[in-house]
Formats: C-alpha cells, structure tokens, sequence
C-alpha cells in the first residue's frame, strides 16, 4: 500500500510541475513581447519554449526535491532556525546558481548571446530570483495546509476509537485503526479488520460515511466504504470507473464513475 501512495503521488506531482513549468515558461517568453499572436506562428517560438519549459521544470523538481527531503528532516514547527537556513541554501541559492548556469548555456550555445553584454542581470536576473522565491513559497504553504488537515484529520480519527460490531449476540468494540472496509451485502452491512474478521453492524452504510474520517476512508459505491490501508492495488476499469483491489478479502471491487476522480484524489494525498 505504501507503494501505491507513491506512484500515485509521484504522478500527480510529475503532472502538476509539469502544468505549472508549462505556464510559467509562456508566461517567461510572452512577457514584454508586442506581437502575442504571432509569435504563434513562427517556429523559432516553439524552440524558444521547449527549451524554456525544461529549464523551468528542472529547477521546479529541484526545489520540489529539496522540499520533500526537507519537510522529512526538519519540520518547520520543530526545527526553525536549521529549516531556514538549510531553505535559503538547498531551495534558494543553489537553485538561483543553476538557474544562472542554464541561462548562459541556452544563450551561449542555442541564442549565441553574450549573457553579460545583452544586460542579463539587469532585466532577467531579479525576476528569476523573484520566480524561485515564490516556487518555493508555493511549496512550503501547500506542506504546512497539509501538516494543518493531517492533524485534524488525527484528531477526528481518535475521536471515533471504536465501531460496536455483532458476532451472534454479543456486542464487540471493534477499534477504528483496525477497520479494513464495510461492506453492504445481501441487505445487511458488514465489518471486515485487516484480520479478516467479519463483524454485523446496526447502521447502513450513510451512516459511517458521515461518522468515519475521510482522509482514511472513502466511500467507493453503493456496497462499499473501504480504508486507504485496505487498497492493495487499483487500475483503470471500464467506463470510467477505477478497479481496486482490497485487502485481506483480496477481491476487486469498483468504485462508481462519479466518484473516480474523487477516489484517485484521495488515494494520492
């Protein structure tokens, strides 16, 4: 499971930097230029970006990088002062020397441009240092958003310790971190632990999609609410929908169109 998460993020980051690359290099060409439109039809643009979104996106991973090792080492409400200064050497300054080399190589060798005569750092220098700040700020702000719900979301799943389960006629706490999935089958709603054990619960389905906290669980169709824990493996299934494997039942289920892109969502945060 711990390997599903990291694909799926993985690739929502490698589409989101992507995206953000794409525009900030438009935004890089485009900006001070007259003629907008017909840039467009000149192929000498196309060049100009191809080459100006990959230097963009090198310097975007980079600094992701750095964040995510950073955000593992020192966290910022823990460690400050090293955070700081290991933020302005690892995420910024570096990046800014880099950002420098990539410049002079795409104006030596592709523009055959003299980077200090044509005023370099007069004009472009400030805004590429401007532009690594706030990359960076972007990713500290969206870590500490994620820090904030994540501990919410801790709150809200202690605050819900146990579901009572049935075997026969006894009433068992059955504990919430122990919960794989809840399934409604043949009318009657199910508890199944990562043990395997199956339990009878007294409320439908609706109910535990309200009380269960959705970070660690989601509600995948009208018969299952199933726990990010549980997922061993999920695959584009048939219109539209997204195959999951659960576990210990190891059975695939599929969570509903409408809730697809919600699911893989989920599944990557």
């Amino acid at each position: 499971m711990p390997d599903l998460i990291k694909k799926a993020a993985s690739s929502y980051r490698w589409i989101r930097n992507s995206l953000i690359s794409f525009f900030i290099a438009n935004i890089l060409i485009l900006i001070g230029k007259d003629d907008w439109i017909g840039r467009f039809k000149t192929p000498l643009h196309y060049l100009d970006m191809l080459v100006t979104f990959l230097s963009v996106f090198i310097i975007l991973e980079i600094i992701d990088r750095v964040n995510l090792f950073l955000n593992k080492k020192f966290e910022w409400t823990k460690e400050t002062f090293k955070r700081v200064i290991y933020q302005l050497l690892f995420a910024i300054i570096i990046p800014v020397i880099l950002s420098i080399l990539i410049t002079f190589i795409q104006w030596e060798f592709i523009w055959h441009q003299d980077l200090f005569r044509d005023n370099y750092f007069k004009y472009e220098f400030f805004p590429q240092v401007l532009l690594i700040l706030i990359i960076n700020l972007f990713f500290i702000v969206i870590h500490l958003f994620k820090e904030g719900v994540s501990k919410d979301n801790e709150a809200n799943l202690s605050s819900l310790p146990f579901i009572i389960g049935r075997k026969g006629v006894k009433k068992i706490p059955v504990q919430v971190s122990n919960v794989s999935y809840i399934q409604l089958k043949q009318g009657i709603v199910y508890l199944i632990t990562f043990e395997g054990e199956e339990f009878f619960l007294s409320e439908n389905l609706d109910h535990f999609e309200k009380i269960l906290p959705p970070s660690h669980f989601f509600r995948a169709n009208r018969q299952f609410i199933i726990r990010r824990e549980a997922c061993k493996s999920f695959a584009s299934g048939t219109n539209g929908k997204v195959d999951v494997t659960i576990f210990p039942a190891l059975a695939t289920i599929q969570v509903s169109q409408k809730r697809a892109a919600n699911f893989r969502s989920w599944i990557s945060t």
